[in-house]
């Protein structure tokens, strides 16, 4: 059952879901059998409900909409791989599970941030590769931060905001502002757009990684007063309806899970059950 904020946009999800999924089949069967990319309901839809609501926002839609969808998946799909790898542990080829191991993992993810390539070309927005190469960049400079002082969260609040900006917001910023670019309108109305990504990127990032919620809470209502410049319609509703979710714990979730290491498996989820509502696309 999809979420209703979902459903104007439900048919373009569905077409990125089988454009990532077709990138995960390999002749040996599923990528899945390499890495952990057991994945949540908000996590499949966050970053490309996030693209095809901003085009919408502008009045934008189509095939091309739809493959930056699918690329900044991809991106976000191979981060979130490549998270969980051990680094302070004993790595070992010979797992029980070769997905807790750290060959493989680097692999898939190196393969994903590949596929996207391969998803611009097909797609016709080859000339979106300079600036995503530069947010990859700005990606594994958050993950060497973060894997320099160790886990989800330290007692230097500012270093995991900067960690939460490199790793998450600089993602969900580019995003929008090549959804804006898509739609051709002023470098003014792009720019607002960036600064809704960025935002909701802080938010979400914040909240993925068991921090305090409160911080989060500013990110998302800068969130919902930029989104009042833009035109009324289900394309603002559907953000709006996204964000406030976030913001009030209706939507469960996941915490980022990191390597198998005995220091995290027992750090507890932000939500209890009780207060999760999960949403699933079907």
């Amino acid at each position: 059952m999809a979420a209703e904020f979902l459903v104007p946009i439900l048919d373009d999800l569905k077409s990125v879901n089988e454009k990532v999924a077709i990138a995960f089949k390999i002749k040996s069967g599923n990528l899945t059998n390499f890495a952990h990319v057991e994945t949540e309901s908000v996590q499949n839809y966050l970053h490309p409900a996030l693209v095809l609501f901003s085009g919408r926002l502008l009045g934008y839609t189509g095939s091309k909409l739809v493959s930056l969808a699918a690329v900044t998946q991809l991106i976000y799909l191979a981060s979130y791989v490549q998270f969980q790898i051990p680094d302070n542990c004993v790595r070992n080829f010979v797992e029980e599970d070769p997905r807790d191991g750290a060959q493989l993992p680097v692999l898939v993810g190196d393969y994903l941030y590949g596929r996207f390539f391969v998803e611009l070309c097909d797609g016709g927005i080859l000339q979106f590769l300079d600036p995503l190469a530069s947010i990859i960049a700005d990606m594994n400079i958050g993950a060497l931060q973060r894997r320099k002082h160790w886990g989800f969260q330290t007692t230097d609040v500012a270093l995991d905001l900067f960690v939460i900006e490199k790793e998450s917001a600089i993602l969900t910023e580019g995003a929008a502002k090549m959804a804006g670019i898509l739609a051709e309108v002023s470098n003014e109305v792009i720019i607002s757009l960036a600064e809704i990504g960025f935002n909701l990127g802080m938010g979400y990032g914040i909240l993925e990684r068991n921090l305090n919620p409160e911080l989060a809470v500013p990110y998302f209502e800068t969130v919902s007063e930029m989104l009042q410049e833009f035109p009324a319609g289900e394309a603002r509703d559907g953000l709006e309806c996204l964000v406030n979710q976030l913001k009030n714990g209706v939507l469960a979730i996941p915490l980022r899970k990191m390597g198998q290491c005995e220091k995290l498996k027992n750090i507890p989820n932000r939500l209890s059950n009780d207060k999760q509502n999960q949403i699933y696309l079907g």
